[in-house]
């Protein structure tokens, strides 16, 4: 059921703003018809995508809590509440607490807000827009799972995220790509279709346009995945230079022994978990954010630290 839901809140989100900018292209031609000329598609793949992107970034936050029901440790208070909701143990949410508390101090961050979410899957993920709102969220089987040494590490993983700017990052990169599938699938739709006597052509120059745009932003996701796991192997590097990095190898380890004795079967394959998909010589895995944990491990056995 959270697979599903994963995938539906990814799906509704991306898809439906594919077809938004579609329809403020087609309704801005009706008032202006040179916004279809190619001189001016790249302007407009820039300006309407920025707009998109910034309405995603302002109710991604509640996409997540919908998809998450997340809860914020704003004071200790909160910590012995939710410990009795989740049955999990205080102290170690108290630890992480305080340990965050502490990395604000050391690197000047004010808003980075501490969650906890219930799920049977040991996660934890870092979550922000630039300076509005900086969140680490925790499962609460990620918790039942580790000790307060891995889970330092863990913090110090989803910490180094946000202090390398990777969701920065990672936003300008979708949003170049993505003002490409804009102005790309445009201009082969235009190639196609013409908007010359027959009063049907637009109707086909739309319907290009939209299977074009949900094709190329398939293989602009496959590129963002990519990206996406490369700052999975900088973000432990970044907090090999500060934690003992074998308390992270065991940390690894032990999601390594819950995934394999976790995992979900397609095709007679087995699968990991969405998003993080860890099977062998699956397409699949070009869609995959995180890399597969054992290449992880090997990373920083190999990592000579100075």
């Amino acid at each position: 059921m959270k697979i599903l839901k994963s995938i539906l809140a990814f799906l509704i989100v991306n898809v439906s703003i594919i077809v938004w900018i579609t329809i403020i292209f087609y309704i801005l031609s009706l008032f202006w018809i040179h916004v279809w000329t190619n001189n001016n598609l790249l302007l407009y793949s820039i300006i309407i995508w920025f707009v998109a992107s910034f309405i995603s970034l302002l109710i991604s936050k509640y996409i997540i809590n919908w998809q998450y029901n997340i809860k914020y440790i704003k004071e200790y208070e909160d910590i012995y509440n939710i410990s009795s909701e989740y049955w999990i143990d205080e102290n170690k949410i108290k630890f992480l607490y305080e340990e965050l508390n502490n990395l604000k101090q050391k690197y000047w961050y004010s808003n980075i807000e501490l969650w906890i979410y219930k799920d049977e899957e040991p996660n934890a993920f870092a979550f922000w827009c630039w300076i509005c709102w900086r969140w680490i969220v925790f499962s609460t089987n990620i918790l039942n799972l580790m000790n307060e040494e891995e889970l330092l590490w863990v913090l110090w993983h989803e910490f180094s995220h946000i202090n390398n700017w990777d969701v920065v990052s990672m936003t300008i990169l979708q949003w170049f790509l993505n003002v490409f599938v804009i102005y790309i699938s445009r201009i082969l739709a235009n190639l196609i279709t013409s908007d010359d006597d027959n009063e049907w052509w637009w109707i086909l120059n739309f319907i290009l346009v939209i299977v074009f745009e949900i094709l190329f932003w398939i293989l602009a996701s496959i590129v963002t995945a990519y990206y996406s796991r490369i700052r999975e192997f900088k973000a432990d590097e970044w907090s090999a230079k500060i934690e003992w990095k074998q308390k992270m190898i065991e940390a690894l380890q032990k999601l390594q022994l819950f995934e394999q004795e976790n995992l979900i079967w397609i095709d007679n394959r087995k699968v990991a978990t969405t998003f993080k998909i860890d099977s062998t010589k699956l397409l699949l895995n070009l869609f995959a954010t995180h890399p597969p944990l054992e290449s992880r491990i090997k990373n920083l056995l190999e990592l000579n630290i100075k």
